[in-house]
């Protein structure tokens, strides 16, 4: 393979969680999806599955039923078996939250069948889910084991969101399909859903793709991109950066459609952009200059218009 060859493949969900683990790098942005694209997806998919579901012919031959395209995803892989996605989190995710939410309906029916098939996609040995996001799994492990999961202010917007949008998940099925039809639904989801894979020839192959894209539905912010820009630029310590700008988001805000005010004890050590140092307040607006005194280039926090980040015209990682 070249270089930068770029290859495709079509996936079925059945296919595409099979003895495999998703992960992602840390350039990733959170898990972000709201209440419309998740409810947007689900209507989308039992729509799809009850245009034929009445259908005879395709009862008969339920093989034969029409497919469901959910868009591509960029993967790249660098062993067997471990993929990091570069597009695509939030479906992988949301798809987990609702086979979670099948599996505990298929397991009060006393569905074995269902169970299992759902087993295969949600974990790659029984016991380790296929979708390898560390921070994911206490939510994920709460909503596979029926319980509530509590958040605390030591959560990541990530956990927050997925717990949310598991319960929104459950009732807009209960909403959407019959109880009698989330055995056929299950079937189709795994056998008839379908995604295009496209793989990268390298994680810095990934990375320069990861910056051409959004994602379906929640689009890129500013602070997303400033995170893949800043965190791609370092060289070592992603994982504490990457730490770092979680806290730092934290600190900001609870959740990104209402953000609270920026705290007024925000420190510039926050900033995952180590070489960049808070200026004096004037007229309300707080500036940064770079700690190598090359002039900077003012780029406008997303939620906080009056907070600007600055990168150095000189070296662009201050």
């Amino acid at each position: 393979m070249g270089s930068d060859e770029i290859r495709s493949q079509g996936f079925c969900l059945k296919e595409l969680f099979r003895e495999v683990t998703y992960e992602i790098d840390y350039y990733q942005r959170d898990y972000t999806w709201g209440e419309d694209e998740i409810r947007t997806l689900l209507r989308d998919l039992c729509g799809s599955f009850r245009n034929w579901s009445t259908d005879p012919a395709y009862l008969r031959r339920p093989h034969t039923a029409p497919q469901y395209f959910l868009g591509p995803f960029v993967y790249y892989e660098p062993s067997k078996n471990r993929r990091y996605l570069v597009d695509g989190q939030q479906r992988f995710v949301t798809l987990h939250l609702l086979f979670l939410q099948l599996r505990l309906s298929a397991q009060e029916r006393g569905d074995a069948r269902a169970v299992d098939r759902l087993n295969r996609v949600i974990t790659i040995d029984g016991e380790h889910f296929a979708l390898g996001i560390t921070d994911h799994e206490p939510v994920l492990r709460a909503v596979a084991e029926a319980r509530k999961y509590e958040t605390g202010v030591g959560d990541s917007l990530s956990r927050r969101n997925l717990w949310a949008r598991s319960q929104q998940i459950e009732s807009q099925l209960a909403e959407e399909l019959d109880a009698e039809n989330l055995p056929r639904f299950t079937e189709w989801l795994l056998d008839r859903v379908v995604l295009v894979g496209i793989r990268a020839a390298s994680s810095d192959h990934g990375y320069r793709m990861f910056e051409t894209m959004n994602d379906r539905g929640a689009r890129l912010t500013a602070v997303d991109l400033l995170k893949s820009h800043l965190l791609s630029h370092v060289g070592a310590n992603e994982d504490h950066l990457n730490t770092q700008w979680h806290e730092m988001l934290r600190e900001l805000a609870t959740d990104r459609e209402d953000p609270p005010p920026l705290p007024a004890s925000s420190k510039p050590s926050l900033w995952p952009a180590a070489h960049v140092r808070a200026g004096k307040t004037t007229a309300g607006r707080s500036t940064a200059t770079s700690m190598c005194g090359s002039a900077t280039t003012p780029l406008t926090w997303d939620w906080y218009p009056n907070v600007p980040v600055t990168f150095c015209t000189s070296c662009r990682t201050c």
